[in-house]
């Protein structure tokens, strides 16, 4: 069962922001509260795009049950009372068949958009009103992810104003630097810039590097690290699904995780989990997994095949068994055409050799 959480320890409050719309910083969002959730922290997404409201479509369809209320009435409740909103609407909760398959999602909430019209004609989403909030929510949560719309308007300073700490998703091309650095450029105006944590650069598919540095002048904050795009990820998306844990996306997005949220002590992920900055350009169509589950698979097919014909030919084993060497074989074959089997065993491997590889540098430390 989860922990209830300390009333005494503030919660820690992040606005998830980008210069333009399609940057991929609602999945960024949502797999930063999976990241905290894996380390028992209860965290809650807040969905404060009231034009698209795409956290809660994207969580709403297959993961999360009992959208619809959500900040829409909470902003609501903010206009009516000068004090901490109290927490009154029902948050949405993942499903019982989710909860099965993926068991931090138990420390994981979302407030949804909540009532469009509510909001229709009026400033409900004012600095006041979602610092209010955001109290609010601190007081049952560890965590507060909020998911603003892409750009900069009102509604998404009033966020800003209300948050500590605010990381900007920026994607690769022309149009979204350009929009990014007009967003800092607003945010610096409005006296709030110095609360942006840092930048991470987004569907990434070439070496990051010369951007990372030009990033850091364009929008004078931290560089926090790039996400490589992720073919699976985005088709998971899609379809409504979370990134898996073991993806190349997740991964990549924990390393990030480890440093917005360092009070909370998140665990770097292995260096060999991460790719190098040469190999954006070469691997992020491909997970490395199922590269690396793909030779092992080739391996197994080829020596097995290798080592049947032998046996065979030296009289070790009775014709009789053909049939069912060329089933094996054939299964083996028809397997590694599959993407999410060869994903699975590169997945096995590699934490096999990170376990193998933490095991042997303490043994080091220990005989040292």
């Amino acid at each position: 069962m989860a922990e209830s959480k300390n009333p005494s320890s503030p919660a820690k409050s992040l606005a998830v922001v980008s210069g333009k719309g399609g940057s991929g910083k609602t999945l960024v969002a949502a797999t930063l509260a999976l990241t905290l959730a894996q380390e028992g922290k209860r965290t809650i997404l807040v969905d404060a795009d009231m034009g698209t409201g795409g956290l809660t479509y994207y969580l709403g369809f297959s993961v999360f049950d009992r959208t619809r209320q959500g900040l829409a009435e909470f902003l609501q409740s903010a206009a009516n009372t000068q004090s901490d909103v109290p927490i009154t609407v029902e948050f949405s909760k993942a499903s019982k068949e989710q909860l099965e398959r993926r068991a931090e999602l138990e420390f994981v909430s979302l407030l949804a958009v909540g009532e469009h019209r509510l909001t229709e004609g009026k400033s409900l989403m004012t600095t006041p009103s979602m610092e209010r909030v955001v109290r609010g929510l601190g007081k049952a949560f560890d965590a507060v992810i909020i998911d603003c719309r892409g750009g900069i308007d009102d509604d998404s300073l009033a966020v800003c104003r209300a948050v500590q700490d605010i990381v900007v998703v920026v994607e690769t091309d022309a149009a979204a630097i350009q929009s990014s650095q007009h967003l800092v450029d607003v945010l610096s105006r409005e006296g709030i810039a110095k609360k942006v944590a840092g930048f991470v650069l987004n569907k990434v598919m070439d070496d990051p590097t010369s951007l990372a540095h030009a990033g850091a002048s364009f929008f004078r904050t931290n560089y926090l690290g790039a996400i490589p795009f992720d073919i699976q990820t985005t088709r998971d998306f899609i379809k409504g699904v979370l990134p898996k844990q073991t993806s190349l996306f997740s991964r990549h997005v924990s390393n990030i995780a480890s440093k917005l949220f360092y009070e909370f002590s998140i665990p770097k992920p292995a260096r060999d989990a991460l790719l190098e900055p040469s190999e954006f350009g070469t691997l992020t169509l491909r997970n490395p997994d199922i590269i690396r589950g793909g030779y092992i698979v080739a391996f197994a097919l080829i020596a097995g095949t290798v080592a049947y014909v032998s046996a065979r030919l030296n009289y070790i084993i009775p014709a009789r068994s053909d049939l069912t060497a060329i089933a094996s074989i054939t299964a083996i074959a028809c397997l590694s055409l599959s993407e999410s089997f060869k994903e699975n065993v590169g997945a096995v491997v590699r934490l096999y050799l990170d376990s193998t590889s933490t095991l042997m540098s303490k043994l080091s430390g220990i005989f040292r």
